[in-house]
């Protein structure tokens, strides 16, 4: 298929630009990857078409690429809350097999393409098919994660009071944020409690963009709301 070669081209070229490290084994899951993302698509909206060209720009070297900002602590389980087409808790299995990853989606046709993508890559992952309201209810899950990732799912003021129960002692939410940054973290104090003790940081990490042509480095900030005791 020749999207997908194209693709894998554009993921390779960008994973050497930001000075990555995927061994022959992950390279070719990335690849199996992209074909069943691809194939679904045309079937279930896992994505927008608009990023049928730049799947790997926009979301699996976008999906890795943070994991410096916070390597030297990434401890499992790791929560990615609203996986949607799985980023990127997928890509994240993929680059850290050692991590134990739980892929938390409501959607039931994309819980059901993530359990595939997971038993065909054979990730040390698990999909769990549920709103993370029902996750709270589950006192296994109360204080469970040392990490919760999360994509393009909601505003700050929301993430964590969805994660709060969920979060480990001294855990850490990551939260992908835009232009909206600094109005999100400013309501997020606004709203704070005094039985709710956190800290924010900011940080930056670098993607690949304009793969096809003229690749550029730019930079992408995330935020990372860490538990107080």
């Amino acid at each position: 298929m020749f999207l997908v070669r194209k693709q894998m081209q554009l993921f390779e070229k960008g994973i050497h630009i930001l000075n990555a490290e995927i061994d022959d084994k992950q390279a070719a899951q990335i690849e199996q990857y992209l074909v069943m993302l691809i194939k679904r698509n045309k079937k279930i909206n896992l994505f927008s078409g608009k990023d049928m060209d730049r799947i790997s720009e926009r979301h699996l070297l976008e999906s890795i690429a943070w994991i410096p900002c916070v390597e030297e602590q990434l401890y499992s389980p790791i929560m990615d809350l609203g996986s949607g087409a799985g980023f990127p808790g997928i890509p994240l299995a993929i680059l850290k097999p050692d991590k134990e990853v739980i892929l938390v989606e409501s959607n039931r046709k994309k819980v059901l393409f993530l359990k595939e993508v997971v038993k065909k890559l054979n990730l040390n992952a698990s999909v769990a098919h549920q709103r993370v309201e029902e996750m709270r209810k589950n006192p296994e899950n109360i204080h469970r994660f040392p990490w919760i990732v999360s994509r393009a799912v909601a505003k700050l003021s929301i993430l964590i009071k969805w994660a709060y129960p969920l979060l480990s002692e001294k855990g850490t939410l990551i939260a992908f944020k835009g232009d909206s940054l600094r109005e999100e973290i400013r309501e997020l104090h606004s709203r704070k409690k005094n039985l709710l003790r956190f800290s924010v940081t900011v940080a930056e990490y670098n993607v690949c963009k304009n793969l096809d042509e003229r690749p550029v480095i730019e930079s992408r900030k995330v935020v990372k709301i860490k538990m107080l005791v």
